[in-house]
Parts: C-alpha cells; sequence; structure tokens
C-alpha cells in the first residue's frame, strides 16, 4: 500500500470517528455536511434529539415548527433526515463489539418525508443531493467533507420504484439507512402497512386534509418504532389545520398535550446564513404589513373564515379556574348543547351566570363521533340534572340546526 492511499484510509478512519461522535449532536454532524446553522434550526434540533428516561426513545414524538419564509426550514430538516438516517435516531446504537455492529447495521431504518406534492417531497432530496455533491450554498464553497472522506458513491441519491419516487440510501458504512420521499395524494392511504422509524412532512399547512393523514394514517406508521413526526409549515390563512396541531404542542400553553412539542422559526433566524440583511430588508419592504407576523416570523394570524379571533379566545381563558365545578346553592347556570349528529363532535357547556357581569364555565364535555339519539338525551339531561338540584338552578337550550333543523 502506498504512503498516500494509507494516509488517505487513515484520514478516513478518523473523520468516522469524528461523525459517531455526532451522534447526540446535530449541529457538529451538519459542520460534517459543510453546513453552520442557525439558532432557529438549533431550535428544532434540540426538539428532535430530547430523549425520555430510556436515554434512546423519544421525548416528543409529535414536534410542528411554525417558520417564516427563507427561514432555512428545508435545509434544517435536510440535515435532521441525513443525521437521523446515519445514526439510525431512535435505535439503541453499538455497544462497540464487532456482533453488535454488524447487527445494527443489518438493521433496517426507513424514513418517510412527505410533501403535499411530490414537487415538494423532492425539494428536501434536492437539498440533500446539493450537500453531498458538496454545491449546496450553505456550504459556501467548502464541499461536503463527509463525501470528500468517504467517497459521493457512499451515498446512493437516485429514483425509485418504477421511477416515480425519490429514495437516499446510505452504505453499509454508514449504517446503511434509507429515505423515502413521499407525497400525501388521496389522503396518504397509499401509505397505509408501512413501518416508518420517523416521518416529516414539509408544507403541512396547505393541506385541507391534515389532521386525517396525521392521525389515521401517519400516526399509525410508527406505531412499532416509536419514530417521531415532524410537521414543518409556513403558516397559511387558507387553512386552520396546522395551527390547531403547533397549539397542541405549544410550550406556553397550560394544555399542552403529551409527547407534543412546538418550535417557531423566524426568517430572521436566516439572516447571514441563507438571507442577506439587503435581501432581507427588501422582501419585507414588499410584503403587506399584516402578513410580516406570519411569513416572516412564523406566527398564526387570522384566517378570513374564522369564526373568532384566536386571541379573544385565548383571553377567556383563566388558567387559574378548576377544570370543572361542582354547583353550589343559590347559583343560576345554563347548559348549552350543540349536538352535530351529522358531524363528528358534540359539546355541551354549563356557564354559571350568577353574577349579572360575571360569566364562568363550569363545566364542558365533548362527545366526539356521530352521536345517537338516546346518548344525546342522556347527555343532555344528565349534564341538566346536575346542576338543576337543590337550590341551585339549571336552563338548557339546545341547538336543533345540528339536527336537519327538526
Amino acid at each position: 500500500m502506498s504512503e498516500t492511499m494509507r494516509s488517505h484510509e487513515e484520514a478516513a478512519s478518523l473523520f468516522l470517528q469524528e461523525l459517531a461522535a455526532t451522534r447526540w449532536d446535530i449541529p457538529a454532524f451538519a459542520r460534517l455536511l459543510g453546513v453552520k446553522t442557525h439558532k432557529g434550526q438549533q431550535r428544532m434540533f434540540d426538539a428532535v434529539l430530547m430523549r425520555d428516561s430510556t436515554a434512546i426513545r423519544a421525548m416528543y414524538l409529535n414536534i410542528a415548527v411554525s417558520a417564516g419564509n427563507r427561514a432555512g426550514k428545508t435545509l434544517g430538516l435536510a440535515v435532521i433526515l441525513a443525521f437521523a438516517a446515519v445514526h439510525k435516531l431512535g435505535l439503541p446504537g453499538p455497544d462497540g463489539t464487532v456482533e453488535s455492529v454488524e447487527k445494527w447495521v443489518r438493521h433496517p431504518y426507513h424514513w418517510y418525508h412527505f410533501g403535499v406534492q411530490q414537487e415538494v417531497a423532492d425539494l428536501v432530496w434536492q437539498e440533500l443531493t446539493m450537500l453531498f455533491d458538496g454545491v449546496h450554498p450553505a456550504q459556501k464553497g467548502r464541499g461536503c467533507p463527509l463525501t470528500k472522506f468517504l467517497g459521493r458513491d457512499s451515498i446512493q441519491t437516485e429514483v425509485k420504484e418504477r421511477g416515480e419516487y425519490r429514495w437516499v440510501k446510505f452504505d453499509k458504512e454508514l449504517g446503511g439507512g434509507e429515505l423515502h420521499f413521499r407525497t400525501t395524494n388521496e389522503k396518504a392511504i397509499g401509505q397505509l402497512g408501512k413501518d416508518m422509524n420517523g416521518i416529516s412532512y414539509d408544507e403541512c399547512g396547505f393541506d385541507p386534509n391534515l389532521s386525517f393523514v396525521v392521525n389515521e394514517v401517519l400516526h399509525m406508521r410508527r406505531l412499532s418504532t416509536a419514530g417521531q413526526l415532524i410537521l414543518i409549515a409556513t403558516p397559511s390563512e387558507a387553512f386552520r389545520q396546522f395551527s390547531d396541531e403547533w397549539g397542541k404542542g405549544d410550550p406556553e400553553s397550560p394544555d399542552r398535550v403529551a409527547y407534543h412539542y412546538s418550535v417557531r422559526m423566524s426568517t430572521r433566524d436566516n439572516i447571514g446564513y441563507g438571507v442577506g440583511q439587503e435581501e432581507f430588508d427588501r422582501l419585507v419592504a414588499a410584503m403587506p404589513k399584516h402578513l410580516v407576523p406570519q411569513n416572516i416570523d412564523g406566527y398564526f394570524i387570522e384566517a378570513r373564515n374564522a369564526f373568532f379571533d384566536a386571541a379573544a379566545i385565548e383571553q377567556m381563558f383563566d388558567p387559574t379556574l378548576p377544570e370543572e365545578s361542582a354547583p353550589q346553592d343559590g347559583h343560576s347556570y345554563v347548559q348549552g348543547v350543540d349536538p352535530a349528529l351529522t358531524h363528528d363532535a358534540t359539546w355541551s357547556i354549563v356557564l354559571d351566570h350568577t353574577v349579572s357581569d360575571r360569566i364562568v364555565a363550569v363545566r364542558a364535555l365533548r362527545r366526539e363521533g356521530k352521536q345517537s339519539l338516546p346518548n344525546l338525551v342522556t347527555l343532555i339531561s344528565s349534564t341538566h340534572a346536575i346542576y338543576n338540584i337543590g337550590k341551585a338552578r339549571c336552563l338548557t337550550a339546545c341547538d336543533t340546526s345540528g339536527m336537519g333543523g327538526k
């Protein structure tokens, strides 16, 4: 073996050690791709890396990222996908023995990335291809250290399965993980039956069927893997479902759903990385002012078809009040019921209006799914009876429009 070949092998070996050391450090992994990441992307990385008490399972199974335009979300997502595939995120790592390493390499790892259209899903594939080719603008002409040391042929980026889909496959030396790029057309039902170690969905905010896709299709695809689901988009006035998903993990919400976490990423974070200051100033100057919080800073503004202002709704909730209050003698209550026989949720809300200038909610019940008439009668009458007892009085009002106006 020539001295040059030996020197190259030693450098590659040292690089693999350096790569292994990035297992819990996505920014360091990004640097091995030749990319320096900004603080907004790093907030997303932190949410992805957080583990529970096992030190292996993800702390947050659902991560929602609301990002401004040109905030660097697609590049950040590309780095996460490459990191997850190389380190097989969510699986126990080898213990250092040859047997454990061989077993770890043989273990399949499939991360699925989705877009509202195939072209949108392919945007992350294009980012990855440019990174591995060493020509991504974020690499600033320095190339890709990963493929420089290990060879470009160690990562396949091609079209597979009858030429319909993009695909990335890492060499066994890099763990053998695979990334698949798909569309959620037809409500993503073509993905039923697949096991997925991780899922990401770019520009999901523009999917009018987002709740169905997430809850009925994607959620169950990681049942055997405990993999993470990353929803990422720029907020849109057109659809509110992404706002609802983001709200489930809002770190400032007292009602945050378990295992959910939400992150906001501003275009301002990307100044000096993927956006120049002058370019940013011109972009903002040409934008309607009311859209700046949404399109630049990732905040949700009101949809044109929203019934109530979101901020006003938030102000109605008092975290110091109990979730439910028992009836009190001498108090006056009103129960309002929306049966929604033909829809997917029935509500019963009880208000205490004893004091004329103050209304306090004391009970709220929600029944999901279409309800039968006997079930509705039981719900309405039992709640009425609870607050119409002793010296407490309750009036009940029922909206009959959801029952065909009958």
